[in-house]
């Protein structure tokens, strides 16, 4: 039987729960604290993947979960950053529409009784999106700090970061479409 309320489950909801208070804090408090905020959120990630391989406790639930749970922190803060005007829709249109795809095809996947298990990929993948999302919060805090210039080379070097994510999300996507062609081909 398979257990559901594992620490690196419930570490994945917790990831989930407190997107909204990230977006709470991002409006309401100030952007040096809800940088902190999202990190300590985006450690989770790692403790979770952490407990689950050094004590053996992975889930069925857990391999849906945790990618779920990236997912919406993700999203959520880029959509953040798209409404401040940090950085352009397009990016992170592309990165959102990525990620519903995979979402779609791990659905079927279950659905039909197996996996698509997260690649080394798609871990590089999360693991430079949270950095790139760490770097814009700090340009954002910085905004203050710097002339009119300065804070436009910034964002410039954003917007450089920001598509060099998208292209490698969607390399991670087409990915995931090739190996989940692979496995419907062999069931």
């Amino acid at each position: 039987m398979e257990y559901f309320c594992t620490v690196p489950n419930l570490l994945s909801f917790l990831r989930i729960i407190l997107t909204p208070v990230l977006v709470y804090i991002f409006f309401n408090g100030s952007v040096a604290f809800a940088g902190v905020f999202f990190t300590l959120i985006s450690m989770t990630d790692l403790l979770d993947g952490y407990y689950a391989r050094r004590y053996g406790i992975k889930t069925k639930l857990g391999a849906f979960l945790d990618p779920i749970a990236d997912k919406i922190l993700i999203s959520t803060t880029l959509f953040l950053f798209v409404y401040v005007h940090v950085v352009s829709w397009v990016p992170i249109f592309l990165i959102v529409f990525r990620d519903i795809v995979v979402t779609g095809l791990r659905l079927k996947l279950i659905y039909n009784g197996t996996s698509l298990v997260t690649s080394d990929l798609g871990k590089s993948k999360t693991f430079i999106q949270f950095l790139t999302i760490g770097c814009m919060f700090t340009a954002l805090f910085m905004k203050n700090f710097l002339t009119l210039e300065q804070y436009d080379i910034v964002l410039l070097c954003i917007a450089g970061m920001m598509w060099a994510v998208a292209l490698m999300t969607c390399y991670s996507g087409v990915d995931y479409v090739i190996k989940y062609m692979k496995i419907k081909k062999n069931s």
